[in-house]
């Protein structure tokens, strides 16, 4: 028999504040951070004209 479908656990007050600075700490390691950050500029660069 399958399981019964449980509900979506919704996040309040500390903890919802805890996740949403997870989610958007930066991931990625110092190499990759600063091809990303080049490759912002080289588009800025090419986009402005």
């Amino acid at each position: 028999m399958a399981k019964p479908i449980e509900e979506t656990p919704v996040l309040e007050g500390e903890s919802a504040k805890e996740f949403w600075r997870e989610m958007h700490k930066n991931k990625f390691d110092s190499k990759k951070q600063l091809e990303l950050d080049k490759s912002k500029l080289i588009y800025k660069f090419f986009s402005s004209k």
